[in-house]
């Protein structure tokens, strides 16, 4: 016992400095695994924050698909009734919805931007075929004139439907 007393008296300086170096280790290592957790709980809170932007662009897509839709709907009942100088106005805000649609979303698939780009080809066609109807009205215009709108609104409804799907699977 009395060398262990006179080896602390002499050393003691250097035991402390050992047992500071252990703590010190020590703490280090603690640093390092807290700093691992919150670079973990970083990036999981980023990827959070990434899906939730996805689900948003996805939500406000189909919402934008389904005003299109309606507009394609009212153009129809403006077709019917044969209210050719009202039609111009709603085929060139629908293809600008159409084209913001295509524009702002590049994560849609190259058929659902096909879809899109063939809708806004087909009613800037439209526009035209109504402008010339306008000056002349032809009998069965507004039926022909329907049944190319309906098919637009059949491929637009589709991607919209995709769309809400793909988000519901990614994100349940």
């Amino acid at each position: 016992m009395a060398n262990w007393r006179d080896f602390l008296s002499r050393h003691w300086g250097d035991v402390a400095s050992v047992v500071g170096l252990i703590a010190t280790i020590i703490g280090f290592v603690a640093t390092l695994i807290q700093v691992r957790k919150s670079r973990t709980a970083a990036q999981a809170a980023r990827e959070a924050v990434r899906q939730m932007r996805d689900r948003m662009d996805r939500i406000d897509t189909a919402a934008e698909c389904s005003q299109a839709i309606s507009i394609m709907d009212e153009i129809k009942r403006l077709q019917r009734v044969e209210a050719w100088v009202h039609l111009p106005d709603r085929y060139s805000a629908l293809r600008k919805m159409l084209m913001s649609i295509r524009a702002n979303n590049p994560w849609l698939t190259t058929a659902q931007q096909a879809v899109l780009l063939g809708a806004i080809e087909q009613f800037r066609s439209l526009e035209a075929v109504v402008e010339k109807v306008s000056a002349s009205t032809e009998a069965g215009t507004a039926a022909r004139l329907n049944r190319l709108a309906s098919v637009q609104i059949d491929k637009v409804n589709e991607v919209m439907i995709e769309i809400k799907r793909e988000g519901l699977e990614r994100h349940g």
